[in-house]
């Protein structure tokens, strides 16, 4: 018997103050980039879209609004943090490169370049240097990792990945030793690759364990950057299991609020802190595709809050958009070299200084 969808308890005001990240000063950067795979620009700001939700059994009570299947992020949008993306709110924001694949955007996210020369999930791995690299290389072996539940993001994570700590799947990565340091830690790897795969397949590691993971190496080693990829969401589209998907969908917001509390702890501590969440593709408009073939699956959306990033709420693009511009904004935030191509996000930037030096 399907559990039935309902909406989700309003949390507390999202713990970005404004202003707060000036006073961590010239402490060190914590960027966190959560990516929620497959996810419809129309559920996150529309809400549940009824026709879907009666087309495949849902109740009339689990048509939630958008605030009510994700209140954190929703809080956060409200309050302290800026989305692109939104329906009527400028020219939108999209993946740029041809093919609305993961493996294409993740690398179009994660090495700021438009030319990746990936069209397919099937790709090699990546010979460019990626925000893993170059974070990694202002910092120390630990303060970098990629955490994620679909084992093929391991292809777009770095140039060396045997420099920065990779878990993504069950089992595949590097550095894996790095994530037992301590018995709790190890606990929460190896449970991890126990759990099945489904609604994957493969080596995939479900979004509960992949997220426990991640959390803890955020709250207890304090990298300057984690790129958190959680899965579920894409794999129930593709099985057109709309409840599925909503539920994953649920459970990321849910993890955003527990990120946005151990980035307000680190914060408290003299870090600076920014959190940026995005997707890979959108999909197509029945729902279980995503491909060249949509050209609609290309459009995504953003939530960025935290340090260097303005409270402007649903915020309109001044010009079409797309996931290297965001690579580019991370680049800005994080005090990392531009590379590739795009340019930051001038829509998400507090200091108007910066704004208009990256024109």
């Amino acid at each position: 018997m399907a559990v039935p969808l309902r909406a989700q308890p309003t949390p507390k005001p999202a713990p970005f103050v404004r202003g707060a990240n000036a006073e961590a000063g010239a402490g060190p950067p914590t960027v966190v980039l959560l990516a929620l795979d497959g996810v419809r620009w129309e559920d996150v700001f529309l809400g549940v879209e009824a026709d879907l939700a009666e087309e495949q059994g849902l109740a009339p009570g689990e048509v939630l609004s958008a605030r009510e299947l994700m209140p954190n992020l929703h809080a956060l949008i409200e309050t302290t943090g800026t989305a692109l993306g939104a329906p009527e709110r400028g020219h939108g924001v999209f993946v740029a490169g041809p093919e609305p694949f993961s493996l294409p955007g993740y690398l179009e996210l994660l090495t700021s370049r438009k030319d990746t020369g990936c069209t397919t999930n099937g790709c090699a791995p990546t010979t460019l240097p990626t925000l893993a690299d170059d974070f990694r290389a202002q910092s120390g072996p630990d303060d970098v990792a990629v955490i994620s539940s679909w084992e093929g993001i391991e292809r777009a994570s770095a140039r060396d990945p045997s420099a920065i700590i990779v878990s993504t799947g069950r089992s595949r990565g590097s550095n894996l030793d790095r994530l037992r340091y301590d018995p709790q830690a190890a606990a929460l790897l190896d449970a991890g690759a126990k759990s099945g795969p489904t609604p994957g397949h493969g080596d995939f590691r479900r979004d509960k364990q992949t997220a426990e993971i991640a959390l803890r190496y955020l709250a207890v080693r304090k990298p300057h950057f984690l790129f958190l990829g959680l899965g579920e969401t894409d794999e129930y589209a593709h099985r057109d299991d709309y409840r599925g998907y909503l539920k994953a969908l649920q459970h990321g917001d849910a993890v955003i609020g527990r990120v946005l509390e151990t980035l307000h702890d680190l914060r408290r501590e003299g870090r600076r802190t920014t959190l940026f969440v995005t997707t890979d593709h959108g999909r197509a408009a029945e729902f279980i595709r995503h491909g060249g073939d949509a050209p609609e699956s290309a459009r995504v959306w953003l939530v960025a809050a935290g340090h260097g990033i303005a409270a402007r709420g649903l915020a309109a693009t001044e010009a079409a958009r797309t996931l290297v511009d965001l690579s580019q904004t991370i680049r800005h935030v994080g005090d990392l070299p531009p590379r590739g191509g795009g340019t930051p996000l001038v829509e998400l930037l507090e200091d108007e200084a910066a704004r208009v030096a990256t024109r």
